[in-house]
């Protein structure tokens, strides 16, 4: 009888983790450390309950990735860009050597609300002594390169909430 009641114990433990709910793929919050150099993050921009933007980005999270960016690109898609990466918050600056294309620059925080937001333009020729800084007002974590307007277009600004989600391809 006690190896019965063990075995109904189990058994009733069983289902119940089977049928508690889990969250599904669009509930989870990104974890980059897990993800491979090609993975893509989904970057949701909100004000309170409403959804301002999403964007799809790829990761660049090594020193290597970080300092290529976007560089020699000659375009870049609507709704698409590049998510910097570090594992401190400090104040970045960032340039347009050998970008071509005009961006939004989104600075965000740790805590993930956009610390502000510059507008980069191409500078070609320009000597590396010669090109433009641009710097983020405060202590930021992650850096968004998509396309210039983007930001204004969505009406995205400082304190905006940043949601980055993983992409299952």
């Amino acid at each position: 009888m006690k190896n019965f009641l063990v075995v109904l114990g189990l058994v009733a433990v069983l289902a119940l983790l089977v049928a508690a709910p889990r969250p599904g793929a669009e509930e989870m919050e990104e974890n980059f450390s897990n993800m491979s150099a090609n993975d893509t993050v989904k970057a949701i921009f909100s004000e309170g309950n409403r959804t301002l933007g999403v964007l799809r980005l790829e990761k660049a999270d090594t020193q290597r990735e970080r300092s290529r960016g976007l560089m020699y690109r000659k375009t870049l898609e609507n709704g698409t860009g590049m998510l910097f990466v570090w594992e401190d918050e400090v104040n970045r600056s960032f340039w347009m050597k050998n970008t071509y294309i005009p961006l939004d620059m989104i600075f965000v925080t740790a805590e993930r609300t956009v610390e502000n937001i510059r507008e980069a333009d191409p500078q070609p020729n320009v000597s590396d002594d010669m090109l433009e800084s641009y710097t983020s007002t405060g202590p930021a974590k992650y850096v968004i390169e998509t396309r210039q307007n983007f930001s204004d277009e969505q009406g995205i600004e400082n304190g905006t909430e940043v949601v980055f989600r993983d992409i299952v391809s």
